[in-house]
């Protein structure tokens, strides 16, 4: 239990120094042994994503949300965990729900175009992706991405002029570097 709870502090510490976490307050060590807290849930059910324990995840994270519902690491990790598991609507509904909590959070946007590609629903996307497009002025990995899987929904429902056009606006950010780790973080690079 104390090696659980010394787990749990130092990525409760690192989540909140590095900003991964909105935490309002640096959780204590009540928060961190009490099950019924909301930081309890969280980290443990992050704990869980990480070993691929995709259900254990759900399970915490949902109580973690009951806790505290306008928590978005929360919607957003379990969104990841339900993506994980191939049960993309639920997936949606979280990133949906992030996306209303948070609407200037355009990884939300990221995350739930992701999981409508594989639903097959390349229009919606397209229109997650360009959310971000739209909003992102810098060269960040986060529009990289954006720009190529757009590109790539684009080619999937066969606008292979607008596919261009954004794997070109993609090769004017960045050439080279950034195509190629967005390439290798969705497998397509053969």
């Amino acid at each position: 239990m104390n090696r659980t709870k010394n787990t749990l502090s130092r990525t409760a510490v690192l989540l909140f120094l590095t900003g991964n976490v909105a935490f309002s307050q640096t959780p204590n060590e009540s928060d961190l042994s009490n099950t019924n807290s909301y930081y309890y849930n969280f980290l443990n059910g992050k704990m869980k994503s990480d070993k691929g324990d995709y259900d254990g995840s759900i399970i915490l994270l949902t109580k973690a949300i009951g806790l505290k519902p306008d928590a978005i690491d929360a919607y957003g990790l379990r969104g990841w965990a339900e993506y994980s598991k191939g049960d993309y609507d639920k997936a949606i509904a979280d990133y949906s729900k992030c996306a209303e909590l948070q609407p200037d959070n355009f990884g939300c946007y990221m995350y739930r175009g992701w999981a409508k590609e594989r639903k097959g629903d390349h229009d919606g996307a397209i229109a997650d992706y360009s959310k971000i497009v739209q909003h992102e002025q810098k060269p960040t990995e986060l529009l990289v991405g954006a720009y190529y899987n757009r590109g790539c929904s684009k080619k999937a429902k066969g606008d292979l002029e607008g596919a261009v056009s954004d794997f070109n606006n993609l090769l004017e950010l960045k050439p080279g570097e950034f195509l190629t780790n967005a390439a290798k973080k969705k497998n397509l690079m053969r």
